[in-house]
Formats: C-alpha cells, sequence, structure tokens
C-alpha cells in the first residue's frame, strides 16, 4: 500500500468528510459514460486551448475513448449535496528529490493537468457530477514547477467555469501539504482513533517509541 495514498484516503475521509471513500478507483468497461457530447466537448475544446497558449498538445493523438480507458485515480471520494453528487478526485505523487515523472518528452506540469482533466471527465462521465474537488497532491515539488503547473491550472480552471462546471482544481503541495493534510490528521488523530487506518497505526508505534519509561 502506497503511504500518501492511504495519508490521502484518511484526510479525504475524517478532515474533507467524504463518507464513501476508494483507493485505486478504477473505470470498468462496462460502464456507459453519460454526458458524452458535453465531456467530448470539453475535452476539445480544453486541447485547443492549451495548445494555443500553452504549446502543450494533451494527450498526444489519444481519442476520447482511449483516455476514458486509462481510468483509474489514486483516491476517490463522493457524497451527496442536495440533488447533485459533489466529488472529489485527488492523484498523488511522492518523488524523493520533489515532483520529477522523468518523462523527457512531457514536462511534469503537462503530466498534472492531463491527470487533472482526465479526472474531470470521470466526474461528468461516470458521477454525473458536475461539481467537486480536483486535486494533485505531493509532498515537493521545486518553485519553478509550481509556477508552471499553478498556471496551467488556472487555464484550466477558467476553461471549465466557461463551460458551467464547478470543478476547483488545486496543487496540494510544499508548505500547504503539510498545513492541510499532515497537520489536521495528527491534530485530530485521539478523536479519530482508527487502529485500522495504515496512517494513524503509524502515529500510534511513532508515539510508542517516543515515550520513555518511567520508573
Amino acid at each position: 500500500m502506497d503511504i500518501l495514498e492511504s495519508i490521502v484516503y484518511s484526510w479525504a475521509k475524517h478532515i474533507k468528510q467524504f463518507p464513501v471513500v476508494q483507493m485505486n478507483w478504477k473505470y470498468s468497461p462496462c460502464w456507459e459514460p453519460n454526458d458524452e457530447r458535453k465531456a467530448q466537448e470539453l475535452l476539445s475544446r480544453t486541447r485547443e486551448r492549451f495548445l494555443k497558449e500553452k504549446g502543450l498538445a494533451l494527450y498526444g493523438n489519444s481519442r476520447f475513448d482511449q483516455i476514458l480507458k486509462q481510468g483509474e485515480c489514486d483516491v476517490v471520494g463522493m457524497k451527496l449535496e442536495g440533488a447533485e453528487n459533489n466529488v472529489l478526485f485527488a492523484e498523488v505523487a511522492f518523488h524523493e528529490a520533489g515532483l520529477d515523472y522523468g518523462n523527457k518528452n512531457k514536462p511534469d506540469w503537462q503530466v498534472v493537468t492531463e491527470k487533472l482533466l482526465k479526472n474531470a471527465l470521470y466526474a461528468l462521465c461516470f458521477f454525473r457530477s458536475r461539481m467537486g474537488e480536483l486535486l494533485f497532491i505531493t509532498p515537493k515539488v521545486s518553485a519553478g514547477k509550481e509556477k508552471e503547473t499553478e498556471d496551467c491550472i488556472d487555464l484550466l480552471s477558467g476553461i471549465t467555469r466557461r463551460y458551467g462546471f464547478n470543478y476547483h482544481f488545486r496543487l496540494i503541495a510544499n508548505q500547504s501539504f503539510q498545513e492541510e493534510i499532515v497537520l489536521p490528521l495528527k491534530d485530530n488523530a485521539e478523536i479519530i482513533h482508527d487502529s485500522e487506518d495504515v496512517f494513524f497505526r503509524a502515529l500510534g508505534l511513532l508515539e510508542q517509541g517516543n515515550r520513555k519509561e518511567v520508573i
């Protein structure tokens, strides 16, 4: 089990309060996509804008159906809010030296953008949701890559809003990773007290190791 996925799972369940959360969510080829025409239009317009404004050819020559069949996400949460599903899609990455997919033909900010857009398509096609948090989470990313990624997220957010979607795209990294994810989990550890959760079990072991014997 990936420890970062486990941390984000715990955060989505306990801190973000999504009652339904799954790690390693996967698309099934038995599913029929909903709002397919709208999703294809969103994909097409987003590709055009990113090629024109950023020089990035999102997904290369892959077709819409091929992109959907890549279907998986590290952590997915869902809860009902009114008549619509509110979703959380989180992709995670941990590289010791900082975010680096090592793809010479595709910058990391393009990889992140493709993951976020793909999850927007999943939210629309398989969860019938036009609202939610679509996140990329990594503990460490360089300042230059963070800036490029944030610029891409701003562009992606503007495109989706224009087409009537209320998706909140975000990069959570560096200090925000600690402040928004790790610290709230640690602060609530005693309340949650979930012995089956990998993150809280690890915290418990660390606390035991730090205790001094009282004579």
